[in-house]
């Protein structure tokens, strides 16, 4: 689904080499590239545009191999790229400092002393040196209702910070604060009357003192936007204060981990993956009860208990769990406080999904896996009492969290929205979770056909509300159309419901679009994890382009080509 507040871009890997390096500071370095692939160049896969970066926190990544460079590298498609399997892979992300297209100059910023492979290379290169890089693959978009905007964060977002201050995406007045671990890492900044600079000298990994230059500090009046970077964990408590305590909604909230600790890499912003299905659940009652929440300000048992409206006898072996799995720690004064697993799951609502949400859902529906296999149906279906289509289309909260799965599609449209025929037809029909996406893909490229989205009431709102306003209509049910793109739509379908599907489609058209995930993304979730999850959700494994063809036949449809996108996602057309 395309996201707001983004503006996405082609997808292409580009050869640069080092033209010159300096130190801006003594702990940053300034390696600029250059290169005739910052222009348009062509390629064995087609002719590949120019390099852009419109937006002052855009990042490429850094493609790096501790083996074959070759396996390591992007698979550069016509529009957009595939990253096959790597055992050698090392990718970076880093903020564009200054481009330069006229003399074909680019600029990275490099903090120096930091453990890792980045860093080390920025330290010994030389002028010659290659660098592969893939990216932008989108930019911010500031919303346009600012009163004021606050910047924070380490060092490692002093680029996108000063590139803000020169290049002003917005003129509302800015609050800086930025940690750094000596005065010599500090940067002249192009501030403007009303601007504030607050500079904090803290160790790279304490993310207290960033954290009280924010709690301590109550925010303007009006409406304003949050932008930070800096240590991933750093930002939970500062995310979760602005979010939950202070409401700030996810449209004016951009917080970036852009590094790990050493010390906190080996774990994730959840609690212990070998504790067994106990910790889970008791995480998942947690959230459910509120008991984070409360613990957040500060609270004895017999407090927590009465504000979540449970007797304290039965509330405490639940909190000594959550005390064992890291979500809350007892003080000396008998009160609870958050843990650092608490504090990163209450910071990270993508975190809280996997307990109090739709992905909670799924891994509930596996408890039925026994008895789903044997039936041969989905275990959505035998756990809930109906398929996930059919859970879907009577709660739009079901809905928007498939059109909210399909959100990476925006990144691998071009060449879909770019075919030509799209000025040849006088309507497009889209439907599937994906159908905002998709329609935001024509519209950018202003195609000559109208293009309307097509759903049951439910979904429909659902992709009405994600999307935005966008130069479609929308229509409750399929009308004819001389072509339809079903962007996503058959995933969350068992196979009949699938079928029946492309049945409807063919009352109203003699052309179908399919845009499907057909593979695992080598830069995806485990493959594995990936076909159990597919298998829960319809009944079916991962379908490959073999098993789509043998449904849209059993439809009364012909296979008459396709497109691969890339991150495993294609294109099959269908004719009557």
């Amino acid at each position: 689904m395309a996201q707001r507040g983004l503006q996405t871009h082609p997808l292409v890997v580009r050869r640069l080499e080092v033209l010159r390096t300096r130190d801006v500071t003594r702990r940053m370095r300034r390696v600029t590239l250059t290169g005739p692939q910052l222009a348009t160049f062509d390629h064995p896969a087609g002719r590949q545009p120019a390099f852009t970066s419109p937006a002052f926190d855009d990042h490429v990544k850094i493609v790096f191999a501790e083996g074959d460079l070759d396996e390591a590298l992007p698979v550069q498609l016509s529009h957009g790229i595939e990253w096959p399997a790597s055992s050698s892979r090392v990718t970076r992300d880093y903020t564009p400092r200054r481009l330069e297209a006229e003399t074909a100059e680019l600029d990275l910023d490099f903090v120096l002393g930091h453990d890792g492979p980045a860093s080390q290379w920025a330290e010994r290169v030389q002028p010659g040196a290659p660098l592969w890089i893939v990216g932008p693959k989108s930019s911010t978009v500031l919303p346009d209702d600012l009163d004021w905007i606050w910047l924070l964060g380490d060092e490692t977002a002093l680029p996108a910070i000063a590139r803000f201050l020169e290049e002003r995406p917005t003129d509302v007045p800015a609050r800086v604060v930025v940690t750094v671990e000596s005065p010599d890492a500090r940067l002249p900044l192009a501030t403007r009357p009303g601007d504030t600079v607050t500079w904090i000298e803290a160790p790279a990994h304490d993310g207290t003192a960033l954290q009280a230059a924010v709690l301590d500090h109550t925010p303007p009046a009006g409406t304003g936007y949050v932008w930070a970077g800096a240590e991933s964990r750093a930002l939970l408590p500062i995310r979760r204060h602005l979010a939950r305590e202070l409401g700030m909604p996810k449209s004016h909230l951009n917080l970036t981990g852009y590094w790990h600790h050493r010390e906190d890499a080996a774990h994730e912003a959840r609690p212990e993956a070998d504790a067994g299905p106990l910790r889970w659940l008791a995480t998942r009652a947690a959230l459910r009860l509120g008991v984070l929440d409360a613990v957040a300000r500060g609270a004895r048992t017999e407090e927590i208990a009465e504000r979540i409206g449970v007797r304290a006898a039965r509330l405490a072996p639940l909190l000594a769990v959550l005390e064992v799995a890291g979500l809350v720690k007892a003080g000396g004064s008998g009160r609870w406080s958050l843990g650092e697993q608490g504090e990163a799951l209450l910071g990270d609502e993508h975190a809280r999904e996997e307990y109090d949400g739709f992905e909670a859902e799924m891994l509930l529906s596996l408890l039925s896996l026994d008895e789903a296999l044997t039936a041969d149906v989905p275990s959505w279906q035998a756990h809930y009492g109906r398929t996930l289509h059919e859970t879907a289309l009577e709660s739009p909260a079901h809905y928007e969290e498939l059109v909210d799965g399909a959100g990476s599609l925006a990144f691998v449209l071009d060449a879909l929205a770019a075919d030509p025929s799209w000025n040849e037809i006088d309507r497009a029909g889209l439907t599937g979770p994906g159908a905002g996406a998709v329609a935001t893909a024509l519209a950018a490229r202003e195609v000559a056909a109208e293009l309307v989205v097509m759903e049951d009431r439910g979904p429909l709102a659902a992709v009405r509300d994600e999307a935005g306003d966008l130069p479609v209509l929308w229509h409750e049910g399929f009308v004819p159309c001389d072509t339809a793109v079903a962007a996503l739509a058959l995933e969350h379908r068992t196979d009949a419901e699938a079928v029946r599907l492309l049945r409807d489609l063919g009352e109203v058209t003699s052309s179908v679009v399919l845009v499907e995930s057909l593979r695992a993304d080598a830069l995806g979730p485990r493959e594995a994890d990936r076909a159990l999850l597919r298998l829960a959700a319809s009944g079916a494994a991962p379908r490959d382009g073999d098993a789509v063809a043998r449904l849209a036949e059993e439809a009364g449809w012909s296979v008459d080509g396709g497109t691969v996108l890339g991150w495993g996602y294609e294109t099959i057309t269908l004719r009557r």
